[in-house]
């Protein structure tokens, strides 16, 4: 696995090589129930963050993103993600707030509606491979990679 987010501690999402999804409820029990997802993708997936349990996103190479609604083990497929880039991280503060990055300094937002590409200033023609994201609150978003981490702005 490449990446694990829990919803809450007894309910734990993990993704990885193969478009693998796994779902661990009951994580902090003494019988955790492990249960594999379908991302309907056989490419790596190499994040994913869950805003409950029936509202989790996953990214991975050639811009792909699968969304997860609580509909059996079956992921939804995103079909208007605007990159194609590898995306290494997701992450949010809200269901309606929801970040993303990847390779060549790409930054995603999804505003409840749908995916947008948020532009970046300062990088000129550098444009380094973003690995992490994280956010301090509603809009308040950190972004990292190789030699750089970023706030993209925001409320302390």
């Amino acid at each position: 696995m490449l990446a694990v987010h829990g919803a809450s501690s007894d309910s734990v999402w993990a993704v990885g090589m193969g478009g693998g999804i796994v779902h661990v409820t009951g994580a902090d029990g003494d019988n955790p129930v492990v249960t594999a997802h379908n991302s309907r993708s056989f490419d790596a997936l190499s994040g994913v963050w869950a805003a409950s349990d029936t509202d989790v996103w996953a990214v991975g190479v050639r811009g792909q993103m699968r969304h997860y609604r609580g509909d059996s083990v079956l992921w939804d497929v995103v079909a208007d993600v605007p990159t194609s880039v590898d995306l290494h991280a997701v992450w949010g503060s809200s269901p309606k707030d929801v970040w993303a990055v990847g390779d060549g300094a790409v930054v995603l937002h999804y505003d409840g509606t749908s995916w947008s590409r948020v532009k970046i200033a300062g990088f000129g023609k550098r444009r380094p491979n973003l690995t992490t994201v994280w956010l301090a609150g509603p809009g308040h978003v950190w972004v990292g990679g190789k030699g750089v981490v970023l706030s993209l702005g925001g409320k302390s």
